[in-house]
């Protein structure tokens, strides 16, 4: 929604202020409103896009913001690549008082939580030993089979945590990946999770600028694609499809976003290129 005219729709819905024509008019009418409010406003990055008139939208909320902090308060959410944008080329941090870094799962918090989940299933899980395990020495000294699934756990969500970099959405996918089998009673879960990204470096700088425009902005569609790159929309479309075949990105209705299980890898390349902050 990076378009100003866009804006006000949004925000008279919000408001539940019907018949406004500006957005200076909805500022005159919240303004006077007998009651201050809270408004939550989720996600802030799609109000922008990364080309020279694609400000406008989130420049115009940030006054609007300003005016009516009176009678509002204003609690925004941003993915933290497109806040790091924002705030290099607007400065969008000094429009609040106070920005929170939420912080990453740990690995105690996602194995918790996905094996809650797991519960509901009333299936056990059995974690399958590969034999390089048992020939380590932390393993040999384990005589309980109640321990050696203890251990056999903590390898396995160790792992679902570097490779998700503390993302439960991500951890979750992967977690999926780990089960080998079922049976009637239990699923027999695999402690390999092997990943390999190498192949991230060897991909053409288009598809890496492009990977780097959706991280920025979380996702695109094709026509947002050719005002980004300043290309004829059927190159973008080529490109765009082209990475979705391969399975480098992922589609839904509102555009094109980067795989899930390939999202840290692929933050982790384009900051070693110099691509991303």
């Amino acid at each position: 929604m990076w378009e100003e005219k866009r804006l006000l729709p949004l925000l008279a819905e919000a408001f539940t202020i019907q018949e406004t024509k500006t957005l200076d008019e909805l500022v005159d009418k919240i303004v006077s409103a007998p009651v201050p409010c809270i408004c939550i406003l989720e996600n802030i990055h799609h109000l922008y896009l990364r080309t020279v008139n694609g400000f406008d939208s989130v420049e115009r909320l940030m006054l609007f913001m300003q005016k009516t902090r009176g009678s509002v308060f204003w609690i925004v959410s941003c993915a933290l690549f497109g806040w790091q944008y924002l705030d290099k080329v607007m400065s969008i941090s000094t429009f609040f008082q106070k920005d929170i870094m939420l912080g990453t799962q740990s690995r105690e918090q996602m194995s918790s939580i996905i094996l809650k989940r797991h519960r509901m299933s009333g299936y056990r899980i059995k974690y399958e030993i590969p034999s390089e395990v048992t020939k380590t020495r932390k393993f040999k000294r384990l005589h309980d089979d109640r321990d050696r699934q203890a251990f056999m756990e903590t390898l396995v969500f160790r792992q679902l945590a570097e490779m998700s970099a503390g993302n439960i959405r991500v951890a979750m996918l992967f977690w999926l990946t780990t089960i080998k089998a079922i049976d009637s009673e239990n699923i027999v879960v695999t402690p390999k999770i092997g990943f390999d990204h190498t192949f991230l470096y060897q991909l053409p700088e288009e598809e890496l600028f492009t990977l780097a425009a959706l991280i920025q902005h979380e996702i695109l569609n094709a026509h947002d694609h050719t005002l980004v790159f300043r290309q004829d929309n059927i190159d973008s479309m080529l490109i765009l499809n082209k990475m979705l075949s391969r399975g480098l990105v992922q589609l839904q209705p509102s555009g094109f976003y980067v795989h899930p299980f390939l999202y840290r890898p692929v933050v982790e390349v384009l900051r070693s290129k110099k691509m991303l902050q």
